[in-house]
């Protein structure tokens, strides 16, 4: 057996070739990396040193300076060759690896606990400030329907849907476009007719709900008018005694014997009691002329089918529907004022 060779590690370095000394006071190579540096007998892998500045260690206070500006490296020593002697064992005072290992992981523990401190430094008052009590209200969710089209003069009907929530009310309101007259009920319906275009013209609507905690939702709708079309077929010739239209329209009658024309004056009983004809229409409907008014009835539009003023001649009357047991000495003698009066009333514009 070969004579035990002395350990690499207590082999003293030449002194012009001895690293060194470093701020922290002792003689530090830590493994970074290795390098294979080739010997006589065999290669042998020689570790690459980290300085302590960049394992995060402080130097000591009061330890001695260094020497230089640098730290000579283990590639500064002349080629080592193989030695079997005690390479594993720490003589030296300096620190272990596993304990250099352990002061860089304990220095990465403390700079993520510091960044946590800081985070919570920095974005805890937002943090809390988002977990405030959340607004219990309540609103509900509306739907106002496709957009569609139509032409001028056809009955559009709007069609608004309380989806969800609690709506204590609800209504149809215009946003664009020449004004129409909207007749709106409680379910969320509303009509108007299409109003005369030149051209395509585009008419916007809104529907709005206002939820049983007072918030208002709304959804938007539009219907696009075109131009007036004859867009129908014409009805058979009929002897039948009734009114004809083509399907898709409808007829009603818009101004019989005894309608009301003012607010004051009570339903047409139709039974011949009923009195105050000069408020209420006359008999035998003559000639006839609509003069359309804007939608705040101040002023003319002749474009306006919805809201106008309708002067019509009554040029005649049947005596026998206005008074309860009929006209009293309609061929001769003197006729009682009350019925000459009604009579009188039902002419004329």
């Amino acid at each position: 057996m070969s004579p035990r060779r002395k350990p690499i590690a207590d082999r003293p370095l030449p002194s012009a070739r001895r690293a060194a000394t470093s701020p922290w006071g002792e003689e530090f190579i830590c493994l970074q990396s290795v390098i294979l540096v080739s010997s006589v007998r065999h290669p042998i892998a020689i570790p690459l040193p980290l300085s302590p500045a960049k394992m995060g260690i402080a130097p000591p206070a009061n330890g001695p300076r260094s020497r230089g500006n640098s730290i000579m490296t283990m590639l500064d020593q002349p080629a080592i060759g193989y030695d079997d002697g005690d390479i594993d064992t720490n003589v030296s005072t300096n620190g272990h690896i596993n304990d250099l290992i352990a002061l860089r992981y304990s220095r990465r523990q403390t700079l993520r606990g510091g960044l946590s401190a800081m985070s919570m430094a920095v974005f805890g008052g937002a943090m809390l400030a988002g977990c405030d009590q959340d607004d219990t209200r309540r609103a509900t969710t509306v739907t106002a329907g496709d957009a569609t089209s139509t032409t001028s003069g056809k009955t559009v009907t709007l069609v608004g849907t309380v989806t969800s929530g609690t709506a204590s009310s609800t209504g149809w309101t215009q946003t664009s476009g020449p004004t129409v007259a909207l007749s709106t009920n409680s379910t969320g319906t509303a009509t108007f007719t299409a109003p005369a275009v030149t051209q395509s013209t585009v008419l916007g609507f809104q529907f709005a709900s206002t939820s049983s905690d007072g918030i208002r939702s709304i959804a938007d709708t539009s219907v696009t008018v075109a131009p007036a079309i004859l867009d129908f077929t014409a009805v058979s010739k009929s002897l039948a005694d009734v009114v004809a239209v083509p399907s898709g329209y409808q007829v009603a009658v818009l101004y019989r014997l005894g309608d009301p024309i003012n607010g004051s004056v009570g339903a047409y009983a139709n039974d011949g009691s009923d009195t105050t004809f000069s408020a209420r229409a006359g008999d035998h409907h003559d000639g006839m002329s609509y003069f359309g008014l804007a939608a705040s009835g101040t002023t003319p539009d002749a474009s306006n089918s919805s809201r106008g003023l309708l002067v019509m001649n009554h040029e005649n009357i049947t005596e026998s529907y206005l008074h309860p047991n009929g006209p009293t000495n309609l061929s001769s003698g003197v006729r009682p004022t009350a019925e000459v009066l009604k009579e009188m009333e039902c002419h004329g514009l």
